[in-house]
């Protein structure tokens, strides 16, 4: 029978992670952490486990070298060659503070910039506390913080705000007409678009309220129904991650103000049409979803099985089955 694992081991391959950097092949995200930590929640085996870290660490950077701590860590949001200095300051914060006491003091101060590489900060964030493991803490404030895109300059709502994300949503892609980018990434993508007059006169026309990061996450299940698209994928794990942090937020409306301008440049910078039909699929149940998923070499696959079955068990949609079966049925 084979054996699952235990947080031994996803203790021991994080451990082992923290020899990567967080981005390869350029500006590319290492997904090797977020997805040991999606794996292990799937019940992968531990020799799954270990193949699957060897199969993807092939491809990683060895990490920047070790930096002294930043003594103002804030002045260095947005550095990208800052992550080392930031990694030390968020690991000695958490050693003499504490994990929640760091995770309320620093999370409000990078919510402005949640977009952060596509959105990586967060998700790797969100994973380290479900794996409580510091020093993968560490490193996931690091990379949000270094990458840190405030999209917007305030987040005071405007007047004559839309009530439900869907107008939202249409009123701003209205607005945008046929604007696309070339970009590669999905970050430099997003950027773009928060600069035009769509972004800036329609970003914070929604109102926010207790069930606003429910309604997004619900839409743009939605649209990846429709299309499968990639960037989409990273907008349902983001909404799945900001509700995992949530309790460490002492003001969420404000946190989810600032997600909704980051999704919304997201949305944009997918290309996506609202219109598109529901692409047709064998729904699959739970039990072959979550094997495939296990089997995959593709972070983004388990990543967002994880996600989809972490949001289904809470919810009861089942939009997020079929959104785990698209996935997996490639």
């Amino acid at each position: 029978m084979t054996s699952i694992a235990t947080p031994a081991i996803l203790t021991t391959l994080l451990d082992r992670a923290q020899a990567f950097a967080p981005e390869y092949r350029g500006n590319l995200s290492s997904h090797l952490p977020m997805a040991l930590v999606a794996m292990n929640a799937l019940g992968a085996a531990e020799s799954r486990m270990e193949s699957f870290f060897a199969t993807i660490g092939m491809k990683l950077d060895p990490a920047p070298p070790l930096a002294p701590a930043c003594d103002d860590w804030l002045s260095k949001r947005g550095d990208l060659k800052a992550f080392s200095s930031l990694r030390a300051h968020f690991a000695q914060a958490i050693a003499t503070h504490g994990r929640d006491a760091t995770l309320r003091q620093v999370l409000p101060l990078l919510m402005d910039g949640v977009g952060a590489a596509a959105f990586h900060g967060l998700l790797r964030t969100a994973s380290a506390v479900v794996a409580e493991h510091d020093d993968e803490l560490a490193s996931g404030l690091a990379h949000w913080a270094c990458w840190h895109m405030p999209l917007t300059p305030s987040v005071s709502p405007q007047t004559d705000c839309a009530t439900d994300v869907q107008s939202w949503l249409a009123d701003i892609a209205a607005n945008a007409g046929d604007w696309r980018s070339d970009a590669g990434l999905i970050t430099w993508r997003m950027k773009a678009f928060a600069q035009t007059v769509a972004f800036h006169e329609g970003a914070d026309r929604l109102a926010v309220h207790d069930r606003t990061l429910r309604e997004l996450a619900a839409q743009v299940l939605t649209t990846y129904l429709r299309t499968k698209n990639f960037t989409v994928l990273h907008l349902i794990t983001s909404a799945h991650a900001l509700r995992l942090l949530m309790p460490w937020l002492d003001e969420p409306l404000k946190a989810v103000r600032h997600y909704a301008h980051a999704y919304a440049a997201g949305v944009a910078a997918s290309g996506v049409k609202a219109d598109s039909p529901t692409i047709a699929m064998d729904v699959l149940p739970w039990p072959d979803i979550t094997r495939i998923a296990i089997a995959s070499d593709d972070e983004h696959v388990v990543k967002l099985v994880y996600a989809c079955r972490e949001e289904w068990q809470l919810t009861g949609d089942a939009g997020y089955q079929r959104a785990a079966s698209l996935v997996v049925s490639s």
